[in-house]
């Protein structure tokens, strides 16, 4: 698995149109590469969340290369790179003398009154969306709240469920965040927080 995973991230670390498994894998193996290379690497910013297995049987069991689809080209990816350096430089000298529980409501507010929710931009499953072009969905918002985390030492993922309480939403699944703080493991869910509200509005103030 390891091997696979390190293969289809090299491969979309250099824009590479698709990745060919030494061996074939599972389904289900090539889900969880997805899945972690979306969800556990915020960096890749240019890739989108589409992909496109090779199936080698008829029941769709056994996978032989995968296709990628990205956001950005890499010019784009360069400059949005340089960007998102330049916002996590100006976040640890913001925060350099907070203690955890103060740079974790730091980045929360920052996020909770910077970014605009939307479904529909190109970008809005992508920290990219949310740090730097200030709008995202639930997909973006957690991933940008574990990137900062992680950038200030702070231990933090994504997770990824169902939601079921906005049957008009384009996409049923919901993401949200498990952060360490002071010894401790909380859950954090920045975009439920900021709900109601409609596609394209602010946040409400805190």
């Amino acid at each position: 698995m390891l091997k696979n995973f390190t293969d289809a991230y090299n491969a979309v670390s250099d824009f590479e149109r698709s990745v060919t498994f030494e061996q074939p894998i599972t389904s289900d193996e090539l889900d969880t590469i997805m899945f972690l290379l979306n969800y556990d690497c915020p960096e890749l910013v240019q890739i989108s969340g589409d992909y496109f297995p090779e199936y080698i049987d008829k029941k769709k069991k056994t996978v032989s290369a995968v296709s990628f689809s990205y956001i950005m080209d890499e010019k784009q990816h360069k400059k949005a790179i340089r960007q998102l350096d330049s916002f996590f430089v100006k976040l640890k000298k913001n925060t350099a003398d907070m203690t955890e529980l103060q740079k974790e409501k730091y980045v929360y507010d920052y996020i909770f009154n910077n970014c605009v929710y939307n479904e529909t931009d190109t970008m809005s499953g992508s920290a990219y969306g949310a740090l730097i072009k200030h709008k995202g969905r639930c997909e973006a918002i957690c991933k940008s709240f574990m990137w900062c985390m992680r950038e200030l030492g702070i231990e933090c993922m994504c997770v990824s469920g169902e939601q079921n309480w906005n049957t008009e939403s384009l996409y049923s699944s919901h993401s949200w965040n498990i952060v360490k703080i002071n010894g401790e493991y909380y859950h954090l869910d920045l975009t439920v927080d900021c709900l109601p509200v409609e596609d394209g509005e602010k946040c409400p103030p805190n």
